[in-house]
């Protein structure tokens, strides 16, 4: 009886990279939208949202950061008057200060 030959098998041909072909790269494509939030808003790729992270320590970091940022910007509203992100931020180091001060 015949013994069949066995044929080698024929690798996958990997495809060149455009650099081995001696081509530019293709320009990056454009980046997606992640969707949009329930308002309709539409959301930014993931990339830009790891960047936007918030990089404080504290609440009082956070605090001091929107009264540099913002300082005339509302912070809080209440039925009686509003305060704005320097008012809060200067009546917060008021009490911490006092707080100090009794030890």
């Amino acid at each position: 009886m015949p013994t069949a030959l066995a044929r080698p098998r024929k690798t996958p041909k990997r495809p060149e990279s455009a650099r081995a072909r001696g081509k530019a790269p293709r320009p990056a494509a454009k980046k997606k939208v992640a969707g949009k939030a329930p308002g309709g808003i539409p959301l930014l790729p993931a990339e830009d949202l790891a960047r936007m992270r918030i990089q404080a320590t504290t609440i009082g970091d956070l605090l001091l950061s929107a009264a540099d940022r913002y300082p005339e910007s509302l912070a809080l509203v209440f039925t009686d008057g509003t305060l704005t992100y320097r008012e809060l931020a200067e009546n917060a180091l008021r009490r911490a200060r006092a707080l100090q001060s009794l030890g």
